[in-house]
């Protein structure tokens, strides 16, 4: 057996002869895991949001028309006529795509989804696209903006209003 030099300073290699040592304290991000906050701990809690709850008024305009087809990025061709709605969403130039965007913003930590090119009555939009996303809407200068990743559910909730 191999004999060691007893001395105060911890020996190298030989950490399974030691006693092992109980931490008390905890890195940041030990702590967070402990305590296991956030949308994945409510939902195992069962304490899950679902905009249906929040929000029990249905909507004004409910989404009717369907495309005639939809490629696979989403792009649906414009319809011949204009809906008639209080609201009218432009379609770009270009592609003539609808234009539902989303921004990232804060280091890519933070998703907005912007709706840009919107004329007539702007409120009653706002109001709307609440509804169909479950989160308040903010009004900026020329677009709004929804808290979250909900490209998706405006782009499909404008194809089926008509725009």
């Amino acid at each position: 057996m191999m004999l060691l030099k007893s001395f105060a300073g911890p020996v190298r290699g030989i950490s399974c002869l030691c006693a092992p040592v109980s931490r008390s304290y905890h890195s940041r991000r030990q702590a967070r895991r402990i305590a296991f906050v956030g949308k994945k701990a409510d939902a195992m809690r069962g304490n899950v949001f679902t905009p249906e709850a929040a929000s029990p008024e249905p909507l004004v305009f409910q989404a009717t028309h369907v495309p005639a087809f939809t490629l696979p990025n989403g792009w649906t061709p414009p319809p011949e006529s204009p809906p008639d709605l209080p609201f009218f969403i432009q379609r770009t130039g270009t592609g003539k795509c609808l234009p539902v965007y989303s921004s990232y913003k804060n280091a890519n930590t933070r998703v907005i989804t912007v709706l840009r090119q919107v004329d007539g009555d702007v409120k009653m939009l706002q109001q709307e696209l609440a509804k169909v996303c479950g989160v308040p809407v903010a009004q900026k200068p020329g677009r709004l903006e929804v808290k979250g990743h909900h490209v998706n559910a405006v782009r499909e909730w404008l194809v089926g209003l008509g725009f």
